[in-house]
């Protein structure tokens, strides 16, 4: 049920490709994957606890391309900019960019463990972790990696969904291609949307 969001899963891959030859200045592709599920921990009814997990993996293959040296070649679609509500929740919109240049490979994980039923008003509290890597090169990830932890609030009012959440985020193995990305409270508000 898309009002409850409850319990099961779905999946999706999309692959986005251009060809020199066919009115473009390069071969690139770009694989995304990514599969959500929801559980209702203990098969409850009406439910107590939902945990929500996303998994996702982006991978751009442009050879030979390097990200500094052609950035005026390799279009804006093609490259990854994370953070926000949808990935890495305690990083702004898009703020995880490799400065202006994106990433060419990511690995993303996020979870959110719910609170069903039990505040009035249907209000529902959740606690989110959020764990990703990115590469500047293809099919690599770097060392850096970027977590999220925090917590937020969820209602299924009549006429749509409500989230708030705030998120903080960190950096471990961090290096100078990462001091320019501040670990900071970060703050979402959404209408419509899910995890």
């Amino acid at each position: 049920y898309v009002r409850e969001q409850y319990s099961g899963w779905t999946g999706k891959f999309e692959y986005h490709g251009q060809r020199d030859e066919i009115g473009s200045t390069l071969n690139v592709d770009r694989y995304d994957a990514s599969f959500k599920y929801l559980w209702n921990i203990g098969a409850f009814s009406p439910p107590l606890f939902v945990l929500a997990m996303r998994f996702s993996g982006v991978a751009v293959d442009a050879k030979p391309v390097d990200l500094k040296a052609s950035d005026d070649l390799l279009p804006l679609d093609y490259r990854i900019f994370w953070g926000g509500d949808q990935n890495i929740r305690g990083f702004s919109r898009q703020s995880l960019d490799n400065g202006g240049l994106g990433y060419l490979t990511g690995v993303y994980g996020g979870f959110e463990l719910r609170l069903i039923e039990e505040l009035p008003y249907r209000f529902q509290p959740f606690l989110l972790f959020d764990y990703a890597r990115l590469g500047q090169r293809r099919w690599t990830t770097d060392q850096a990696i970027f977590l999220s932890k925090g917590f937020g609030l969820r209602w299924a009012s009549p006429i749509g969904t409500l989230r708030g959440l705030a998120a903080r985020g960190e950096i471990q193995k961090g290096d100078a291609s990462t001091s320019a990305y501040p670990e900071e409270w970060v703050y979402f508000f959404s209408f419509g949307q899910e995890f």
